[in-house]
Formats: C-alpha cells, sequence, structure tokens
C-alpha cells in the first residue's frame, strides 16, 4: 500500500514538474515600468493609441518552429503604447492616453509597432528584439520622428513564463532609450 502511495506522489511529481517545463505559445503581453528617478517631466503630452505595422500575428518562433502568439486581449500595439504611457507618467508628464484622433495643444505622440520577435534557441535560451517608430506633433507639425529599437538574449532556468519574462525586459530596455530621448526633447517643444 505504501509502495503503491509512493508510486502515485512521484508519477504526480513528475507531472507537475513536466507541466511546469512546457512552454505555451500564448504569451501574456505584460509591462512594468523601469522605474527610473527622479521624475524628469513636468509637460503635458497625449500618447495616442499605437498601430502594429508588422503584419502578423505571430510575435515569434518556439524552438520547434512553432509560433508565439501574443494573448489577444493585449494587442501587440496596445501593450507598447501603454508602455510608452506609463513611463511617462512614471516619469512626471502629465500624459493621457486616447484610443482616437483628437486635436490638442500639448505635442501628441504616435507611434507605430514596426518589429516584435522572440525567439526560443532552446529550453533555456531567448532573444527578443523590439523596434518602434514614434513621431511627436506639436500643434500640427511633425516635430520628431525617430525609430527605436531593442535587443535582449538571455538564459532562463526553464519556466513557461519565460517568453513573458524576455518580452517585458525587452520592453524596459526599449523604453528607457525612447525615455533618455524623448524627456529632453519635451522640455524644448
Amino acid at each position: 500500500m505504501i509502495r503503491k502511495a509512493l508510486a502515485w506522489v512521484l508519477a504526480l511529481a513528475a507531472l507537475v514538474s513536466l507541466a511546469a517545463c512546457s512552454t505555451g505559445r500564448v504569451v501574456p503581453l505584460e509591462y512594468y515600468t523601469a522605474q527610473i528617478t527622479p521624475p524628469r517631466c513636468a509637460a503635458p503630452v497625449v500618447v495616442h493609441a499605437f498601430s502594429d505595422a508588422r503584419g502578423a500575428q505571430a510575435i515569434g518562433t518556439t524552438k520547434d518552429g512553432q509560433s508565439f502568439l501574443a494573448d489577444p486581449s493585449v494587442p501587440v500595439a496596445e501593450w507598447v503604447g501603454y508602455a510608452l504611457y506609463q513611463e511617462l507618467k512614471a516619469n512626471g508628464c502629465q500624459a493621457q492616453y486616447q484610443t482616437v484622433s483628437e486635436g490638442s495643444p500639448s505635442p501628441i505622440i504616435r507611434g507605430e509597432v514596426v518589429t516584435v520577435d522572440l525567439k526560443q534557441k532552446d529550453s533555456t535560451n531567448y532573444s527578443c528584439a523590439v523596434k518602434i517608430r514614434l513621431t511627436v506633433v506639436k500643434n500640427g507639425n511633425e516635430v520628431m520622428i525617430q525609430q527605436f529599437g531593442s535587443e535582449v538574449d538571455k538564459v532562463y532556468m526553464p519556466s513557461s513564463d519565460n517568453p513573458k519574462k524576455i518580452l517585458t525586459e525587452c520592453l524596459q530596455v526599449l523604453m528607457g532609450e525612447v525615455m533618455e530621448t524623448l524627456l529632453p526633447k519635451l522640455k524644448d517643444i
């Protein structure tokens, strides 16, 4: 009886560990601000909902050649645009997020997601690249057009959360670069 119970426990433990190591293909897209301090912006600014210029549903490939797909509840363009909004707020800007195009006396930031490329090289090794194009408009005039990109290569312990972790980190690196360029420009506009 004890052997039978022990066999069940071992079988259950094996199933749990296999489930923990399996990689899902649907990746929840999350973002946490990079916590750049102290706040460096007091300007009002409007972040317009980003567009997705990639023309693809997939956000990358697994080690087996299958496609990673973003969680459909958070479109890729919304994930990136809202991350920019969060960073601006975290840096002290009086930021607003708009999903419709409206005129504003404040600078309007429009963005386009050019690339999101998540690659699982093996069970622990991942790479990610994210590229965006930003346009800042003030009083109907484009005052800044710039492309930004980030790339991250990372080795993780086996976990089904690894795709989410590297995408989050890749977006944080990108937003750090964007903030370094954008915040000084917002002061001058």
